[in-house]
């Protein structure tokens, strides 16, 4: 984060809760792997969303119930 600043990079990668909120009290947005692939999807590098998430839960990434659900309504997958 510190080298987002000095680098003047608005955006940082991060899932982690904690390390997002730290991020935001340095004015960075935060983005998270949910986001990258809603971001990929948005600009046509990505097809579809669900498979990708599905394979993520399928390695341990956790995903509430509810989130999954919002996030494949947003993209237009349910």
């Amino acid at each position: 984060m510190v080298a987002a600043k000095e680098l003047e990079i608005e955006r940082v990668i991060l899932d982690d809760q904690s390390a997002r909120k730290t991020a935001r009290t340095m004015m960075l947005k935060p983005i998270g792997t949910v986001g990258i692939l809603v971001l990929g999807k948005e600009s046509g590098f990505i097809g579809k969303v669900k498979p990708l998430l599905d394979r993520l839960i399928d390695v341990n990434f956790y995903l509430s119930k509810q989130f999954y659900t919002k996030i494949l309504r947003d993209v237009g997958e349910i």
